[in-house]
């Protein structure tokens, strides 16, 4: 909050999406529950950050729809939705062409899927 206060660049930034390798054990809520804070912030700042793309063309949806993480799935479903609010697209197309459902599905990632089926056309669905 202070950063962004003090006029903290975000452009290029790329919404990084957390990847949890150690310790081994699930995230407090207290830890999401902050987390999805810093994010929220982030993007009240600058809304450009939820459609961001890599240099794969991946947006963050995409990021963590292909991302394992021990985080909850009420947390991971949390940041989708505020990423959607905020102008992502859950049906957008990396450069290669895949959608952040084709790899939620390759990357067994249900609850990724099941949200991406709730917030996307069936006509997106089956394309």
């Amino acid at each position: 909050e202070v950063l962004l206060k003090n006029g903290a660049a975000t452009h290029g930034l790329c919404l990084a999406f957390p990847v949890l390798s150690v310790p081994a054990t699930q995230p407090s809520r207290q830890y999401e529950t902050d987390q999805l804070e810093v994010y929220h912030q982030l993007l009240e700042h600058d809304p450009s950050l939820a459609v961001e793309e890599d240099s794969k063309g991946n947006t963050p949806i995409h990021v963590a729809a292909a991302l394992s993480t021990r985080l909850s799935s009420d947390f991971v479903c949390s940041y989708l939705d505020l990423l959607m609010k905020h102008g992502a697209s859950p049906s957008a197309r990396s450069s290669g062409g895949k959608t952040p459902l084709d790899l939620a599905m390759v990357k067994g990632q249900l609850h990724v899927a099941e949200w991406l089926c709730k917030n996307v056309g069936a006509a997106e669905i089956n394309k």
